[in-house]
């Protein structure tokens, strides 16, 4: 990942980590603020996800961990042991500070948590020191479409740490969403999205690098409000096509999950996503008029599970949540797309 992108995101993520206040205090203000539907609507997609991929696991490792949202579904998942990972100082000492919290809460949880922080997860190979049962990457794997270079980093590491027969698990932007809800417009405000076009008159449908500007107010990408002219300020962003994120996931021989086992999962999504291994987030008939505009970020989003190749030794075991999608070889990205917390936490 490029270090214009990287210290760009550290101190989008360092402002956004509050250190002051209780949990339930901030669980008051984010109850109070605009977006609370769809960040109520977002933890339930990641809580249902987890209890269909990580239920009772032994290990976890969550990829671009904030300020640990995750914390109390990893203990309601009956998680044994979680590595956080974040390349934000701030965020990191919050995480560790709402885990020390929460045990004291649910003492007999049987959750053991560290955080740590990593220079990047795009630019070189970590040894985490263990493969983990789950490895989930939730809002945030659009930011290594920066480069080819990056995203593949980006999964050498996931493979790296993911235990054959294990899962991955992420969320994030569809690029051919966003590219349909600017629609050829250099950008598209409502009261509580905004999206601008960063491309530069470049192709929208080549793989790799193709930003754009998202702030979902009252979110970690929240608009500015302070600016000149009241101008959005959010984060920076990369369009993420399908097949493009497939063919780099079978290079590393992660296979697509098509199918969940779990009915109150599935509804979340589209229906006809029903058997597609990227689900589009369907967000409740609660999102009232008044909450449109949330309705278009939520409709943004994606959900996406890949299940890693079994190895020798590990032949028989049962995989959790469905099976891989069954097609040809591993295939080269291609230009174009088929095809998206929106910051939940």
């Amino acid at each position: 990942m490029d270090e214009r992108t990287v210290e760009a995101n550290i101190r989008l993520y360092d402002s956004h980590a509050p250190l002051t206040g209780t949990s339930a205090q901030q669980m008051r203000a984010r109850e109070s603020g605009g977006a609370y539907p769809l960040k109520k609507y977002h933890n339930l997609v990641k809580l249902r996800l987890l209890k269909e991929f990580a239920q009772d696991c032994d290990a976890l490792l969550d990829l671009c961990c904030g300020r640990g949202g995750d914390i109390h579904k990893w203990i309601n998942c009956n998680v044994g042991k979680v590595l956080g990972v974040d390349i934000s100082t701030m965020e990191i000492m919050e995480a560790k500070r709402r885990y020390e919290e929460a045990v004291q809460k649910r003492p007999g949880a049987r959750l053991k948590a560290k955080f740590n922080l990593v220079d990047c997860l795009g630019t070189k190979d970590l040894d985490f020191g263990e493969k983990f049962d789950v490895v989930t990457c939730m809002f945030a794997i659009h930011y290594f479409f920066v480069s080819e270079a990056a995203i593949k980093q980006f999964f050498r590491n996931v493979a790296a740490a993911t235990k054959p027969g294990g899962h991955f698990v992420a969320t994030f932007p569809s690029g051919k969403k966003v590219l349909q809800t600017l629609n050829q417009r250099e950008e598209y405000r409502q009261p509580m999205l905004f999206l601008r076009k960063g491309w530069e008159g470049r192709d929208p449908s080549k793989p790799f690098g193709q930003a754009f500007e998202c702030a979902i107010s009252d979110t970690v990408t929240r608009a500015e409000t302070g600016s000149k002219d009241g101008e959005f300020v959010g984060s920076r962003e990369y369009l993420v096509f399908f097949n493009v994120i497939k063919a780099l996931a079978r290079e590393v021989g992660l296979e697509l999950v098509t199918t969940y086992r779990s009915a109150e999962l599935s509804c979340l999504f589209q229906d006809e996503d029903a058997n597609s291994g990227f689900k589009h987030f369907k967000p409740p008939g609660s999102f009232d008029e008044a909450h449109e505009s949330l309705r278009r970020a939520s409709e943004l989003y994606v959900a996406t599970v890949f299940r890693m190749g079994e190895q020798a030794g590990n032949a028989g075991k049962r995989p959790r949540g469905g099976g891989p999608e069954a097609d040809g070889g591993a295939k080269k990205p291609r230009n174009g797309g088929s095809e998206g917390e929106g910051k939940g936490t």
